[in-house]
């Protein structure tokens, strides 16, 4: 059943996709149970999703109180303004993309066991990390809280001791964003096992999508 299934059947098929879960109907059929002994990934997609948004909200906490901790000491507001605004800006698009990027990709390859559904699982899947490291680097107007910003906020708490609260926050999600890059890598590890041992094969995989065509 493809991302957008048929939204019309019998009465046994629509009661089938009012039970999937999560609860996406009727946008999509989706159930994480049809993933098999790769349910837990599936799981693990969805758990990382909902952690990644917690995250997302954290960061922009931190970069907005790096910005308000400083916002009457020279020129630093104007250096922290752009990563605070981009930060607001990431939790308003990258939740529904990260569903998709995070949970439905994996989702996807678990159920299917396709070899193109693999590959863009660990495309998707890369992006995630690289996306982690540039917010846990703390790259100003990144609007990440991290590394850079907290050894920013570092210098300025020598003579400020307002910026000490900062300083913790900016390391602490710099912390936070390594740790979920390194869940995502686990994750990928995880994929590439069940891949590999499911001995998947181009040919096969070409045979799935094309009779998946044809249905």
């Amino acid at each position: 059943m493809g991302l957008f299934g048929k939204m019309f059947g019998s009465g046994e098929e629509n009661e089938l996709k009012r039970k999937n879960f999560p609860p996406c109907y009727p946008i999509m059929y989706h159930s994480i149970s049809e993933c098999g002994e790769k349910k837990y990934l599936a799981i693990m997609g969805l758990g990382q999703w909902i952690l990644f948004l917690i995250i997302l909200l954290a960061n922009a906490v931190g970069c907005n109180i790096s910005l308000f901790t400083g916002i009457s000491h020279g020129d630093w507001w104007q250096r922290t303004l752009g990563s605070a605004i981009i930060s607001l800006i990431w939790v308003v698009i990258l939740p529904l993309l990260t569903f998709i990027t995070s949970y439905l990709v994996t989702y996807y390859a678990c159920a299917s066991g396709f070899l193109p559904h693999y590959i863009v699982f660990f495309f998707c899947r890369t992006i995630d990390v690289i996306f982690c490291l540039v917010m846990a680097s703390g790259v100003p107007n990144s609007g990440g809280a991290g590394l850079l910003m907290g050894i920013a906020t570092s210098v300025q708490a020598k003579n400020n001791g307002a910026f000490v609260v900062a300083l913790i926050y900016n390391f602490v999600m710099f912390a936070v964003w390594i740790g979920n890059a390194l869940l995502i890598m686990v994750m990928m590890a995880l994929m590439g096992k069940h891949m590999f041992s499911s001995k998947i094969s181009v040919k096969g995989a070409m045979r799935g999508v094309a009779r998946r065509a044809l249905t």
